[in-house]
């Protein structure tokens, strides 16, 4: 059962099978990314993690960051005004 840490509101839009969802809309970087790492430290390897950012920095900074940490980014789409990120654990 996926853990959902979201704010409310646009539940419904998700609809993907992620392991653990988070949404960091308002949250501003670093932190997104830091919430982001915190995250992904207690799943498994091969995981999917589906995080909601801003756009602008956290959309561009988060995926780049997780990515270099040797995760992958599976998908990253434009909803509305914010992105959904689907990243699978290394």
């Amino acid at each position: 059962m996926p853990i959902d840490e979201s704010k409310g509101g646009d539940e419904m839009n998700r609809n993907n099978g992620a392991d653990k969802f988070i949404d960091l809309r308002g949250t501003k970087c670093p932190i997104n990314f830091v919430k982001t790492k915190i995250a992904m430290a207690a799943m498994k390897s091969g995981e999917i993690l589906e995080v909601w950012l801003d756009d602008g920095e956290p959309a561009d900074n988060v995926p780049r960051s997780t990515k270099l940490e040797g995760n992958k980014v599976l998908n990253q789409e434009k909803v509305g005004e914010y992105w959904t990120v689907l990243i699978e654990k290394a």
